[in-house]
Formats: structure tokens, C-alpha cells, sequence
């Protein structure tokens, strides 16, 4: 009996590190497979024995953790053709853009004297992924299989305010939501445009109660408006992070600009880009993040508002990102909702007092939003404010704020595609692939 329950003890403990082993494998079952190797070697950080960043929904800025292994295990890719060993256009797209974000990030000063080998093994490693247009335009719509799973509900309700929700009709272009985004203008959210150096693309929704016509009056209302700025009492300011007093601009938002109703939401879509066989950036219809701006009140009339101890009192946040583990396995489309407490590196994340632990492990994701959208109502909306700071600094403002109804769903793929275009890491990468040897056609 002795023999039989230690064989039983093992059963157990051999299925236990079964179970845990899928929390360093993404790619494939087997965590030393070769995708997921060169997967972690790209996104994890170390710190004192403890790994950081695996499947986090924003890869680190901070340098690889170790240059030579990731030179290796690309080495390793290219002579053993990695791009054939393992299966699905899905997969393909994910690392695509994973060894992408490695690419844009060993462009900078971090990485050292091994930037130029990182960006040549990188840059053919990106040839032989890339994804024909047939391809990229047959990868799932993991939104819509979210919404299909009925893991989330189908809208905001006051009364359970606790629960996430996913609406079935948000990308609906005819739906109760309104797309901002005019075509020919730039993209409707930089600051998260420049945070991922264009790799993906963000698309900005508002719903105002009484839906799609009541938001485009809403919007005809705000936009022609016709004063939208006032002279500013030169007014003494901290500027952040640096907290140096400076004077604030000389013209602020009209505290009398016309607000939307409470009970208006503001959405945040974020959607994957990745390159293609004509080495073009191109979007996909793999949802990344999805973040929810409920406004319970705009706050005081004939005021800006700004005190982020307001924040919880105007608006609920919510937020969903995307899985790749998830998403691989069919489970909710990969989307995973932020619970309140839960922490994540993010790009805004700032090194403080030098504790890198801190800094990897990332802020309470949700107490972030409050850095840039504190101000009441329509000035929270950053894409009609034109700032990560209200409207107060001159460097970045808008000289004509309008928020204006998208005329086609591709118009924020085109600007994205365009903004990356002029940036010195596109330019960078599509010349060392443009020069490549030719290798085999991409898949």
C-alpha cells in the first residue's frame, strides 16, 4: 500500500507542474518550444529571482535582460526556418508583432553596443514572418467571440456597476456608438499611438444616452460651438513628473463649452497591426485592449474640474486586454477584464527611486487613467482636447478642438499606417528588410 500511494503522491505532483507549466508557455504546450523562448526572451524582465511581463498586454521598454541569449535564439530561428514550426495564421500575427516591439525597441540607446546585431536578426526574422493581405484578412474577430462566450455583459448597468461589460454593437458602424475620426486628419489618439510606436491602432467611441443620433447632435452641438477657448489668468502650475513651478498657458478650455449628458461613455479600442509581404504596416482584427470611460456626471457647471481626488466621483473605468494564452486557447476571445486592484507594467510606468521590482511589477492599472483624463466631461476626452494635461499647455493643444464622426472604419488604419511611416525605426526596418537577400516567400 506504502508503494502504491507514493506512485499516487507522484501522479499528483508530476500533474501539478503539468498544470503550472502553461504560465511560461504562450506559443505552444511545451514551454522550451522555440517560439516561446524567443517570446520570453523578447517580453520577460528578471529582478531579484522573479519574472516579469509574461503575457502582459504592453511589452517592457527597459532593455532585454540579455542580449546575447536573445541573438542566439534568433540565430536559432533563422538557421532551423522558426517560422514553420509552429501552426496558424493566429500565432504567426501574435509573435509577428511581438518580435516587432523587440525590433522598435533595439532602435534606441537601451540595448547598447549589441543594437545593430539585434536589429539585423531581428529585421529577417520579421521578413520571414510577415502575413500576405489574404492572410491578415482571414485572422478572427476575438471581439466578437468575446461577446459570443457571454463571459461579459452586453452594457453598462448602473445597478451592478461592479460588472464588466462588452457591447455587441460598439464596432457596428451603424450601431448606437459613434466612431471619432475624420478621414485626412491625424490619428485620434496619439499619446497611445506614440506610446506603441504605431504597431497598433486606436479607435475612439462616445455614446451619449438616447444613442447614435443623440451623440452625432451632441457632437453637431460641441463642434460649432463657437468659443471654445477663454484667456487664462496666468495661473502657477506644477509640472510633472519633475514638479517644477511653471506659469500655464495663456488660454484654457470655455468652462461654458457645451457638455454631453451623464451617463455618456467614451470607449478606447486598441487593434493589432502587423507587416505584410509588400512591407507594409497593415491593421488586423485582433483586439488588444478595450477600455470604458462611464460618466456619471460632468462634474460642476462652468468649471474645468482637474482634481484627480474627483476622478472616482465622475467616472467608473473599465478596461479588458487581451491574453495572448487566452485568445490561443478560445477562451473569450483572449479578452481578460482588469479587476480594480490588479497591477501591470504600462508605457506611462516611471522608474521611481530607483526600485526596478516596483517599476516591473507595474501601478494599479486602473488608477492610472487619472494622470490624463481628470478634467470634467467633454475635457476628459483627450482626442477633442488634443493633451495628456487639459488644454493648458501651448506646446499641445488644439488649436480647433472638434470631435468629428468617422467617415469610414479604415480612416484611423490609414493614419496610424501614415504616422509610422515617418518614424525613424519604420524607416530603419523597412530598409535592412528591403536589402535582405530574398528568403522564403512570407506564409
Amino acid at each position: 500500500m506504502r508503494m502504491l500511494w507514493s506512485a499516487a503522491m507522484v501522479t499528483l505532483i508530476c500533474a501539478a507542474a503539468q498544470a503550472a507549466e502553461p504560465s511560461s508557455a504562450i506559443y505552444d504546450r511545451d514551454p522550451e518550444h522555440l517560439w516561446d523562448r524567443l517570446y520570453r526572451a523578447i517580453a520577460v524582465r528578471t529582478e531579484a529571482g522573479v519574472d516579469f511581463g509574461m503575457d502582459n498586454a504592453e511589452l517592457y521598454r527597459d532593455n532585454f535582460d540579455d542580449s546575447k541569449r536573445l541573438i542566439a535564439l534568433l540565430d536559432e530561428f533563422l538557421r532551423k526556418h522558426g517560422e514553420n514550426r509552429a501552426t496558424g495564421d493566429l500565432r504567426r500575427a501574435l509573435l509577428l508583432n511581438d518580435v516587432w516591439a523587440a525590433f522598435d525597441l533595439a532602435t534606441g540607446p537601451e540595448v547598447g553596443p549589441e543594437g545593430t546585431a539585434l536589429r539585423d536578426r531581428l529585421a529577417r526574422v520579421i521578413g520571414r514572418l510577415r502575413l500576405r493581405g489574404s492572410r491578415i484578412a482571414d485572422l478572427p474577430d476575438n471581439y466578437a467571440q468575446a461577446v459570443k462566450s457571454g463571459t461579459f455583459a452586453a452594457d453598462f448597468d448602473p445597478e451592478q456597476p461592479d460588472r464588466a461589460f462588452l457591447p455587441p454593437d460598439l464596432l457596428d458602424t451603424n450601431g448606437q456608438w459613434v466612431e471619432i475620426g475624420e478621414d485626412g486628419l491625424d490619428v485620434a489618439a496619439p499619446f497611445h499611438v506614440e506610446m506603441v510606436s504605431g504597431r497598433s491602432l486606436f479607435r475612439v467611441f462616445i455614446r451619449c444616452p438616447g444613442g447614435r443620433q443623440a451623440t452625432l447632435s451632441y457632437l453637431e452641438t460641441l463642434n460649432l460651438y463657437p468659443t471654445p477657448w477663454v484667456l487664462n489668468p496666468q495661473d502657477i502650475g506644477t509640472r510633472y513628473p519633475d514638479r517644477v513651478k511653471v506659469r500655464l498657458g495663456l488660454v484654457q478650455f470655455n468652462p461654458a463649452t457645451p457638455q454631453f449628458l451623464p451617463g455618456t461613455i467614451v470607449a478606447l479600442v486598441r487593434q493589432m497591426m502587423v507587416i505584410n509581404d509588400q512591407i507594409k504596416p497593415v491593421p488586423t482584427s485582433i483586439t488588444q485592449k478595450v477600455q470604458f470611460r462611464v460618466f456619471k456626471d460632468v462634474g460642476e457647471p462652468g468649471r474645468l474640474g482637474g482634481l484627480g481626488s474627483d476622478f472616482n466621483t465622475h467616472q467608473l473605468v473599465y478596461e479588458l486586454v487581451m491574453r495572448r494564452r487566452d485568445l490561443l486557447a478560445g477562451e473569450a476571445g483572449g479578452l481578460h477584464r482588469v479587476t480594480q486592484k490588479e497591477t501591470e507594467y504600462q508605457l506611462t510606468t516611471i522608474l521611481e527611486d530607483g526600485n526596478r521590482e516596483v517599476h516591473l511589477r507595474g501601478p494599479v492599472v486602473l488608477a492610472t487613467c487619472v494622470r490624463c483624463h481628470s478634467l470634467n466631461g467633454i475635457f476628459a476626452v483627450n482626442t477633442y482636447s488634443g493633451t495628456v494635461n487639459g488644454g493648458i499647455s501651448s506646446r499641445s493643444v488644439k488649436i480647433n478642438p472638434q470631435l468629428l464622426a468617422t467617415t469610414s472604419i479604415v480612416n484611423q488604419a490609414d493614419a496610424t499606417a501614415d504616422w509610422k511611416a515617418k518614424q525613424f525605426d519604420w524607416g530603419l526596418l523597412k530598409g535592412l528588410l528591403e536589402a535582405e537577400i530574398p528568403s522564403p516567400p512570407p506564409h
